[in-house]
């Protein structure tokens, strides 16, 4: 049985989905022509799918005993511009064995990138054996795996980060002669036991913090803010936005929608639910990747729940977590006053309470003043012969 392998799928099709099929190597830098002529790919998929594709993250037997890295050189600025010779001239520093063949984009213009002899190539870096098969049971491990040993050859700045988390990644063929030739470089076969040992540790001590921070957060609701009521007949009540603000977001994100997994990417915490995949800062934002949006807690909680009014944020949450998210407001004179200020009719005061309380009834009497259920005395006498002195409609 050869030392070597490579899947590849032929006849080429649609994002390569399907006719994939594993051949045998004579020597590791045979994986170089075929990488020119064929759609190739390090996983061995399964000839027996369950999804709808022959390649699939779900489908993966084992990993053939290749690293595959992109170097795109892209406009975008994320990863630090590469030549070829000086990806040759940084890993001959360390002796081992590799290829690089050139994209099949190679100094052409691309719809989205109109520069001209941008160098996008691929390092192909043979192994003495095969990952191990832990790294197909565990996306985490893959994933830190990958990562560490881009890292260590000193790659990390350069290569695209998507190949090194998708372990059903494909590499395309060249659909026209390619413009130079690959170039092979002789050297010891690479080393994968001490890089996995490593992600496994790292692994571990990445969840056993994840633990932590997870009972650190439980409870992860704040003490309720202590308030004194403001009238003789009851009181009126506003979302204490700093015990809410004060919930990690992360725990929001696992109460509405359910964490799938958690995991680090670099430095960056990454959270997955069923239809979201969020990065977490250390200053309580969540960066939602598939929209492109940035949340705080208010802002996440406003789109959860439908509704920008804090009173009925803190009625949904308090409601759905089992406590209390509501206040006694002492400010309930200056909102009255400011409002009596600012409108025109009786019938605007009463709008612009209930807007600002998030509630849907607001009667004045001429002793008191009902908000929702509560009856608040008026703060003065010429408060209410303000009130009174207002038309009844605009």
């Amino acid at each position: 049985m050869s030392k070597f392998a490579i899947s590849l799928s032929n006849p080429s099709n649609y994002h390569a989905l399907d006719h994939w099929q594993v051949i045998g190597l004579e020597k590791w830098q045979d994986v170089l022509l075929h990488a020119i002529s064929y759609d190739v790919s390090v996983a061995h998929f399964s000839l027996d799918y369950s999804t709808k594709h022959q390649r699939s993250g779900e489908n993966v037997l084992a990993l053939h005993p290749f690293l595959f890295y992109d170097v795109d050189n892209d406009k975008d600025g994320k990863k630090q511009p590469l030549s070829i010779k000086g990806a040759r001239d940084l890993l001959e520093r360390y002796g081992i064995a590799f290829g690089i063949v050139p994209s099949r984009n190679y100094k052409k213009l691309k719809e989205n990138d109109s520069r001209p002899d941008v160098e996008r190539f691929r390092i192909i870096i043979p192994l003495e054996n095969p990952p191990p098969i832990e790294l197909i049971k565990d996306k985490e491990l893959f994933r830190k795996f990958q990562e560490i040993f881009a890292q260590k050859l000193g790659l990390i700045a350069y290569v695209d980060d998507a190949p090194l988390r998708d372990m059903a990644r494909y590499y395309a063929r060249h659909t026209t002669p390619p413009l130079i030739d690959s170039i092979v470089v002789q050297g010891r076969l690479t080393r994968v036991d001490k890089i996995f040992q490593m992600a496994t540790q790292e692994l571990i001590q990445e969840r056993q913090e994840q633990e932590t921070r997870r009972a650190e957060h439980k409870p992860f609701i704040p003490p309720k803010s202590s308030q004194t009521t403001s009238s003789s007949h009851g009181h009126i009540v506003i979302a204490d936005k700093d015990r809410i603000n004060a919930i990690h977001i992360a725990d929001l994100i696992n109460t509405l929608e359910g964490i799938v997994r958690e995991y680090k990417e670099g430095t960056y915490r990454m959270i997955k639910t069923a239809t979201a995949k969020y990065s977490i800062t250390d200053d309580n934002i969540a960066y939602d990747f598939k929209s492109g949006k940035k949340y705080g807690v208010y802002a996440y909680l406003a789109e959860k729940f439908d509704t920008p009014v804090w009173n009925n944020i803190a009625r949904k949450l308090g409601k759905l977590m089992g406590c209390e998210f509501l206040v006694p407001d002492p400010a309930f004179c200056v909102v009255l006053r400011n409002a009596m200020a600012r409108a025109h009719s009786r019938q605007e005061v009463e709008r612009t309470l209930k807007a600002h309380y998030g509630v849907g009834f607001v009667r004045f009497e001429y002793n008191y003043i009902r908000v929702a259920d509560q009856c608040l005395d008026y703060p003065s006498a010429e408060d209410r012969k303000h009130y009174l002195a207002l038309p009844p409609i605009t």
